[in-house]
């Protein structure tokens, strides 16, 4: 159902298995404890580096809003889509102004705009069972198409390193919260596996919440000849701006010709 207010979050979507995704809790903590508050000043240097000082910026997968509140108030319009609910309303009380979707990335229709940012490993998340937005080329097309010339995707996924797969655990703490994350990889299937245990303290009691994640990973060189294929001019990097990647990331900068 349509919210009265145009800055609410809009409702455009079918029932998905990942509809837990990011609970209440969940996105709390990645707002406050796992937003790089470097990235918006260096995604708005990567769209200025491409010639593009306004119009409208799509953030796929906008969480808590640090990016598209950063690009708000550089003057940009924007629209942010996320699968879950409870990081819409974070990005509503950083972004009022941003127009907000609550929606599957692969499922949402892209409108004409200058740029398209997915980042935080936005694409390669996927159900158990499911495929990611980038498991065929219609994201790929519907993107192309959707940008002005000379707009720009920029994005960045997990990469495939069968040399050195990524199995371990690790603890993340903050001011009220817990995490303890466990992370496997399947060189078979090409999925990684994050089982996560949140606790989190709220009014003197401990909460405790769980999630698992899965990624599908890819091969860098293969998407970059998609990419090429269906008509980017595309580049790849271990960081955007200042910003360096996290192990085993790569940043892909694909712009659309003028021509």
């Amino acid at each position: 159902t349509e919210s009265a207010n145009k800055h609410a979050p809009q409702f455009c979507r079918r029932s998905n298995p990942m509809d837990n995704f990011y609970s209440e809790d969940f996105a709390y903590c990645h707002h406050v404890g796992f937003s790089n508050p470097r990235l918006p000043d260096a995604v708005i240097g990567a769209l200025q580096e491409n010639s593009i000082a306004d119009g409208l910026i799509i953030d796929l997968g906008c969480n808590g809003g640090h990016l598209i509140a950063g690009l708000a108030q550089s003057g940009y319009a924007t629209i942010g889509i996320d699968l879950s609910a409870a990081a819409l309303a974070l990005t509503e009380n950083l972004a009022p102004t941003a127009t907000l979707y609550h929606s599957d990335v692969a499922e949402f229709a892209l409108p004409r705009c200058a740029a398209i940012a997915a980042l935080g490993e936005v694409l390669c998340y996927t159900s158990e069972a499911g495929t990611d937005t980038l498991a065929d080329d219609d994201f790929l097309q519907s993107s192309f198409t959707t940008l002005s010339p000379g707009g720009v995707l920029l994005f960045d996924i997990v990469i495939r390193d069968n040399a050195n797969p990524f199995h371990y655990r690790r603890r993340h703490t903050g001011k009220d919260w817990r995490i303890d994350q466990t992370v496997s990889e399947d060189l078979r299937t090409r999925r990684l596996r994050r089982d996560i245990v949140l606790d989190q303290h709220i009014d003197g009691s401990r909460r405790r919440s769980r999630e698992t994640h899965w990624l599908k990973l890819h091969c860098e060189s293969g998407l970059i000849a998609r990419l090429r294929q269906v008509g980017f001019e595309t580049a790849v990097s271990n960081r955007i701006g200042d910003v360096a990647m996290l192990p085993r990331r790569t940043a892909f900068i694909c712009r659309k010709p003028t021509c």
